[in-house]
């Protein structure tokens, strides 16, 4: 994945991440944190330590699930990626973010099938 196509893809969970009510932050929380949980075993130790350490401390929940978009989106295609069934569960747990919070736009959703190499 280039750099430019994964900072817009950043942009626009960002974009979503801000628009969600409050009411519906920690579902998306939990979404997002299940699925960097998971991809965990793609980062170092060290990583993890620091990610979960940063993330303790920060209080702000529309923070921490950008944190959590970056290292999802960062860890992509890092090294020598993540195996099929993790990118497909990026890619489909990114695709239900995208049709829950963002009115199912068609756009977006095509745009992140092909950045992540679903087209």
């Amino acid at each position: 994945m280039l750099k430019e196509e994964k900072n817009a893809l950043k942009s626009e969970f960002n974009r979503i991440i801000d628009s969600v009510p409050k009411t519906k932050q920690q579902e998306l929380h939990n979404d997002l944190s299940v699925l960097n949980n998971h991809l965990n075993k793609y980062d170092l130790f060290l990583v993890n330590w620091g990610q979960s350490f940063v993330q303790f401390f920060t209080s702000n929940i529309t923070k921490k699930m950008k944190n959590f978009v970056d290292d999802i989106l960062d860890g992509y295609d890092k090294g020598k990626g993540y195996e099929l069934e993790d990118r497909l569960l990026v890619k489909n747990t990114l695709a239900k973010i995208i049709e829950k919070y963002d009115s199912n736009n068609r756009t977006l959703l095509d745009k992140l099938l092909s950045v992540l190499g679903f087209s």
